[in-house]
């Protein structure tokens, strides 16, 4: 079957979503590559990706249930890459070294909780959604959650846009764009929690 078979065929509507699901993840994401090349920041997707697994941990130890649970695990990724950026500028670590430390502690952190959740407790209420979380099929992708990666594209896209004068600056000359008061600092936060969340969407 053809991909134009499957997109007007009679099994559309299970496919169109996977697509602009797709669409919407490609388009931030391509945009903020324009400055993580540069800035050797390729190593942060897996990096935040893996770091979810703390947030998963910190989830289960709550007891949430998926919806709850989702958004511990993006506002943990998003801590995680304030703390890459913060291991950056003040820890005086490379991008690769700051992304490798976050990774390892958040996933230490999270095989802890979540030892401890099955120990005491039993297994989570999200048990069965965990893997789905982390290593789940742009298949299974709903409406809803299209929806949802596009409305994520559109602040990424919108934010990108309105900072893009400071983010261009600390990108291309950091030290330039401090002697400058370009708010290097500021740029550097906000361009990784952009990422972040371009990540979190696409996971």
């Amino acid at each position: 079957m053809s991909t134009i078979d499957s997109l007007t065929g009679p099994a559309a509507s299970v496919f169109w979503p996977t697509v602009l699901a797709a669409v919407a993840v490609a388009l931030p994401t391509s945009a903020l590559s324009v400055v993580v090349v540069p800035k050797r920041l390729a190593f942060l997707g897996q990096g935040i990706t893996h770091a979810a697994f703390g947030g998963v941990g910190i989830a289960a130890v709550l007891g949430l249930s998926p919806a709850p649970g989702f958004a511990v695990v993006a506002a943990f990724c998003l801590l995680a890459a304030l703390a890459i950026g913060a291991a950056t500028r003040r820890g005086g670590l490379d991008a690769d070294t700051a992304i490798a430390v976050v990774l390892v502690a958040s996933m230490a952190l999270g095989a802890i909780l979540v030892h401890l959740r099955l120990t005491l407790a039993g297994p989570a209420p999200m048990a069965g959604g965990w893997e789905s979380l982390l290593f789940g099929s742009i298949v299974a992708v709903s409406p809803a959650d299209a929806r949802l990666a596009w409305a994520v594209a559109g602040v990424v896209l919108a934010a990108l846009a309105i900072w893009r004068r400071p983010i261009l600056f600390w990108a291309c000359d950091e030290q330039a764009a401090e002697s400058f008061g370009a708010a290097a600092g500021a740029a550097r936060m906000g361009f990784l929690a952009l990422c972040a969340l371009a990540i979190v969407t696409a996971m």
